[in-house]
């Protein structure tokens, strides 16, 4: 490894942790262009708050949806919180700060009051503009003794709601392959893409089709997917995640419905 300021490293192991927008480690592992993040089509805006009263009156985490956007509140208690925003956008735009809060009242003007209220509590300095991006899904997460893990080999969007669990538990299968195989390097990089190619894939394209789903612009079709919503089955559905979440793990007890 060549570093910028001319120091030279070498390692049995070099681990491409290097996120998803401008890996080196990808453009090694898959060359050139290959593996370039894709944008999908919406940007988030980002935030959190501590507040000196109570915000909610319970730690349940909200869901908004409305014709190509989305506003999401998690409470960490009931005085703090973080939220994102977003918006079908046909093009990504800039990322980082900027004077985002009086544009926000207004795209969010008349939804459910908190909406409202934790942009007004948020400091227009730490608001974020996020374009969201993920990767195609590509079996190639290695060259020689580079392995590429969380965002650099799989990243998935958001709505997956798996991007640093899927990241923790690359972490947790490759220390058990090294383990199992020892000095055999080779053999422990291979099973440990083997066990997450499968998982990390489908967990991709579920944040796709949920994202789909959230940022068509056509009113009809978005009250066609709350109307489906409203009728699901919930603990069938948690169950069924929690399922696709569980897949190679030792669980404790098998999950049901």
């Amino acid at each position: 490894m060549r570093f910028a300021d001319g120091r030279v490293e070498r390692a049995d192991l070099i681990l491409g942790a290097d996120g998803r927008m401008d890996s080196p480690a990808r453009r090694y592992v898959r060359g050139g262009g290959a593996g370039a993040a894709r944008y999908q089509g919406f940007v988030n805006w980002v935030g959190s708050v501590e507040a000196p009263c109570d915000l909610v009156d319970d730690l349940a985490v909200r869901d908004y949806w409305g014709a190509g956007e989305r506003f999401g509140v998690v409470p960490v208690s009931r005085r703090s919180l973080y939220w994102a925003g977003a918006r079908a956008a046909a093009a990504p735009g800039a990322t980082g700060a900027g004077d985002f809060k009086e544009g926000l009242l207004a795209l969010f003007a008349g939804w459910p009051a908190l909406v409202g209220a934790v942009i007004a509590r948020t400091p227009a300095t730490a608001i974020r503009r996020i374009p969201i991006y993920d990767l195609d899904p590509c079996a190639r997460w290695r060259r020689d003794n580079v392995l590429l893990i969380g965002d650099a080999a799989h990243a998935s969007l958001p709505t997956s709601g798996q991007g640093a669990c899927q990241a923790l538990e690359d972490a947790w299968h490759l220390a058990r392959c090294l383990a199992q195989h020892g000095a055999d390097t080779d053999a422990a990089l291979g099973a440990f893409t083997a066990v997450r190619l499968a998982k990390t894939g489908a967990i991709t394209q579920a944040g796709r089709h949920l994202a789909q789903a959230l940022f068509h612009l056509d009113p009809a079709a978005s009250a066609a997917r709350d109307a489906q919503a409203r009728g699901a089955d919930a603990r069938q559905a948690v169950a069924a995640m929690a399922q696709g979440w569980g897949a190679g793990l030792p669980l404790v007890r098998p999950i049901q419905a």
